[in-house]
């Protein structure tokens, strides 16, 4: 699990970013997974106490699923993955809100598909 894609991008976000990666988890607009969410406060943890070496699938698990011993593993792989396209979607999103002229030719093809062809020469 230490070598997961999800650990490896989740251990590299700084202090500022992890907030805001908080911030993006717990909307709903991105995530209505409660379980993405608390896989995400228990890898806080550990990176947060600078546990990453402790982080095991068995030590996730057993804190993810304590009533739920069969289904743990499993659980555990839909809730990665599920929070790894987070985290991808994340930092996509990081590089779209950097970068204003981009932003503006989304919007511009935004206007375009819906026919509001007066509001694009307000942005050209």
């Amino acid at each position: 699990m230490k070598n997961s894609k999800l650990i490896l991008l989740f251990s590299e976000l700084t202090t500022s970013e992890m907030k805001h990666f908080e911030d993006f988890v717990q909307s709903p607009v991105f995530n209505k997974s409660e379980q993405v969410l608390d896989l995400f406060k228990i890898l806080k943890n550990f990176t947060a106490n600078f546990h990453i070496n402790l982080i095991s699938k068995e030590n996730v698990s057993a804190q993810l699923f304590p009533h739920k011993k069969g289904i743990a593993e499993k659980g555990l792989s839909v809730a990665m993955a599920k929070l790894t396209k987070l985290l991808e979607q994340f930092l996509a999103f990081q590089k779209y809100q950097d970068n204003e002229s981009v932003q503006e030719n989304y919007l511009l093809e935004a206007l375009l598909e819906r026919n509001q062809n007066k509001f694009v020469g307000q942005h050209l």
